[in-house]
């Protein structure tokens, strides 16, 4: 009793002796104190802060409530891994409980689901209503019995829940998805483990057992699979394929500028600079489509090219081929033509405002080198590749590949080497997921040109020109 009680009081320095009674408050100007909620009222639920008071005030609204309680317990389900879920028990008023579980009353639980749902967020939404005809209080300090409650929950007849439960809604046949909401349903079939078979267009994704850790990893896969950046927050509110894939459509109708203009930059340039770099560019065989300016962490990163100590921001990547190197080749020079970064040549100047700049090709050869060694040999003779990289003069790419093949194996290995200059760790992500997708012969979305990131994020306090973006 003794440790109870020194965890229930603490001895304030001004007001004394004070038991901890889980209330919250705020203490007013005139020292009397105003009571604001109880602390395990406030709970967090898949990553959501939930208020259990707020929930109880909307559901004493309805006419049909006369006192309510709403808890939390876990899952009894395994195969949710023990999620918690909201319930909440409701005391009838001017309604006969009996009978309430019946499928001709189904119609009142409708009611009350709908009006929630229409003054709450769909992650407040209770799993359950269930109906009894007091709620039951503790013998000490007249509260709530939540332990009561919980046992209820536990020892409720399955059917009867159902009955108490929001219902699934008439889901339309697999093939009324639009394109889509399909490739959406997959994605959250993928990170939720639950089969395609089981979510309709309408079909909560807390029912899954989703959560915030779920959520990030959905962000991550509709951005791989083209759908662009869709923040946690976002897939949280819009907790079903409809909801997601309308917002994601909003998105990207506001996000993609395919009839937008972009950007411009020849202004920020003398008109000596630019002839200097068309005719050297033309020099080489090659013809200049834009001339952009750099971001300061690309300049900073390139100054290596000047002192000749360019290799520090090098990456190498090695892959195991299980492929035809001639599929990859053709798979990245259609990278080639896509995105103009990788025909991107980085040419230093004598600007003190722009030490180097963009300058985009029509065109731009890749290195491709290839050799041959015993697969016990293959590491350090990869290795000796990475050390292989030079500056060269004139138009060139700061990305190379080389090809190893294993004499006494059928290994193949592919080695990249690229320059951070032209990629951030989420850009070769999607490049690596977008060579993937063309070896696969899958549709690839609309590039977004890297014009308008230098224009929102380096170059907004400048007056440019714009060009429309066909």
């Amino acid at each position: 009793m003794e440790d109870l009680t020194r965890q229930k009081f603490l001895v304030h320095e001004e007001y004394g002796r004070i038991y901890k009674s889980g209330d919250y408050g705020r203490l007013l100007p005139d020292g009397s104190i105003a009571f604001v909620g109880r602390r395990d009222d406030l709970v967090k639920i898949r990553g959501q802060r939930i208020e259990l008071g707020e929930i109880n005030s909307i559901l004493m609204a309805h006419e049909n409530v006369k006192d309510c309680a709403t808890i939390v317990c876990d899952s009894n389900d395994g195969d949710n891994g023990g999620s918690k879920q909201l319930i909440s028990f409701w005391v009838p008023d001017n309604i006969n409980i009996d009978g309430l579980g019946q499928q001709e009353n189904s119609h009142i639980f409708q009611q009350l689901f709908d009006h929630i749902g229409d003054r709450l967020p769909s992650y407040m939404i209770p799993l359950f209503l269930i109906p009894i005809s007091h709620i039951p209080m503790t013998t000490v300090g007249r509260k709530i019995d939540k332990e009561a409650l919980k046992c209820m929950y536990l020892s409720a007849n399955p059917t009867l829940l159902d009955a108490y439960s929001r219902g699934e809604e008439e889901e339309p046949a697999q093939e009324d998805l639009t394109d889509n909401e399909a490739k959406v349903m997959g994605l959250v079939a993928q990170v939720t483990g639950v089969s395609t078979k089981e979510i309709g267009r309408h079909t909560s994704f807390y029912r899954l057992g989703f959560d915030s850790v779920i959520a990030i990893a959905l962000s991550r896969e509709l951005k791989l699979a083209g759908f662009g950046q869709i923040d946690i927050s976002v897939i949280m509110k819009n907790d079903s394929i409809a909801r997601l894939t309308r917002k994601i459509s909003q998105n990207t109708d506001a996000q993609i500028p395919s009839l937008e203009s972009i950007p411009t930059f020849d202004h920020l340039f003398s008109r000596e600079l630019i002839s200097k770099i068309k005719e050297e560019a033309s020099s080489h065989g090659v013809n200049v489509t834009k001339i952009l300016p750099c971001t300061s962490l690309q300049e900073g990163m390139l100054s290596g090219i000047s002192t000749g100590n360019d290799a520090s921001y090098y990456n190498h990547l090695i892959f195991e081929v299980n492929t035809g190197i001639e599929l990859i080749k053709t798979a990245w020079m259609n990278m080639v033509t896509r995105h103009d970064m990788l025909r991107t040549w980085f040419r230093q100047t004598d600007d003190a405002l722009f030490p180097f700049v963009q300058v985009v090709l029509e065109r731009l050869d890749i290195a491709w080198q290839s050799i041959k060694c015993p697969v016990a040999e293959a590491p350090s003779a990869l290795e000796r590749s990475k050390l292989a990289v030079t500056v060269k003069e004139g138009p060139h790419s700061l990305y190379s590949f080389t090809v190893l093949q294993c004499v006494d194996s059928t290994k193949v290995f592919l080695l990249l080497s690229i320059h951070h200059a032209l990629y951030d760790g989420e850009a070769m992500e999607v490049l690596l997921q977008e060579v993937q997708e063309c070896l696969l012969e899958h549709q690839l979305p609309p590039v977004v040109p890297f014009d308008l990131y230098l224009h929102a994020v380096s170059y907004t306090h400048l007056t440019l020109p714009t060009t429309p973006y066909v």
